[in-house]
């Protein structure tokens, strides 16, 4: 089946997810809260970057419909042979329980991403799988992550990427609540196959209108990096009005990236 089949399946979720979200309870923090990664998205992701190759299962922290606009500038990894801006467009939707998006990009190659993913309640746990996308370059690859919280101040990430291609690698990470504002959280990852690994210690500052966070890689195997960067990440995120968000990203996907929010309250 081809990529456009599961797109629309995913659109059918979509509705589906929207039209009952007054049926399911929410979850309890709002999504502005969630604006930006911390770590790098294992154990605590925003509510976008899963279909970025972070954990998929933190799609399921929208909370609204919403459209993300994307400018990313600067060095593209891992190809840093390109460099320039390369603009996407992301629709999410999603109601605490459930959440799902898809992003299309243009430069430096065409591409669509999307996730889907789902909270159980009974057992804590929140599962979630992304595709993405290069036309024209490489085949869908698919993503596969899970997040589990046992009580309220722990929560634990796992994700292993390109599940279709191989198992050779895998991310985790945990995450502690240190109060309502301050989060710590430690990720990791490990390569078999090319013996990479890289230890990623983070933190992040949130209120209901502002998020910053700050994360340092550090490589305890091999010189490159397999699914966390090493070096720093940071960023900052904003509510500037209540349908609309701003965040600023360094040092992830790309050197820098831009994004503007656009909520849609129905």
């Amino acid at each position: 089946m081809t990529n456009y089949f599961y797109l629309a399946l995913l659109l059918i979720f979509l509705t589906g997810a929207y039209s009952h979200a007054e049926e399911i309870v929410p979850s309890e923090q709002p999504e502005e809260r969630y604006m930006i990664s911390n770590g790098q998205g294992i154990s605590s992701p925003s509510f976008s970057d899963g279909l970025f190759g972070q954990n998929p299962a933190g799609l399921v922290l929208n909370h609204s419909l919403k459209f993300k606009a994307i400018e990313n500038l600067g060095t593209f990894a891992p190809a840093t042979t390109f460099n320039g801006a390369y603009p996407s467009g992301s629709l999410l939707m999603g109601n605490g329980i459930l959440g799902a998006g898809v992003n299309g990009g243009g430069r430096p190659y065409e591409s669509l991403d999307w996730g889907i993913s789902g909270r159980v309640q009974t057992i804590f746990a929140t599962f979630g799988v992304s595709s993405h996308t290069t036309f024209g370059v490489t085949p869908s690859l698919y993503d596969a992550g899970a997040l589990f919280e046992p009580v309220h101040s722990l929560r634990f990430g796992f994700m292993i990427p390109h599940i279709n291609v191989a198992l050779d690698a895998f991310a985790g990470g945990v995450t502690y609540l240190y109060s309502d504002s301050i989060e710590v959280v430690v990720d990791a990852d490990y390569d078999s196959k090319y013996s990479l690994g890289v230890f990623k210690p983070g933190i992040t500052f949130r209120t209901d209108y502002l998020q910053a966070t700050a994360a340092y890689g550090l490589r305890y195997l091999g010189t490159t990096d397999a699914l966390l960067y090493s070096g720093l990440t940071a960023g900052v995120g904003v509510r500037v009005i209540e349908p609309v968000l701003l965040t600023y990203e360094y040092g992830g996907l790309t050197t820098h990236r831009l994004s503007v929010t656009l909520r849609i309250l129905l």
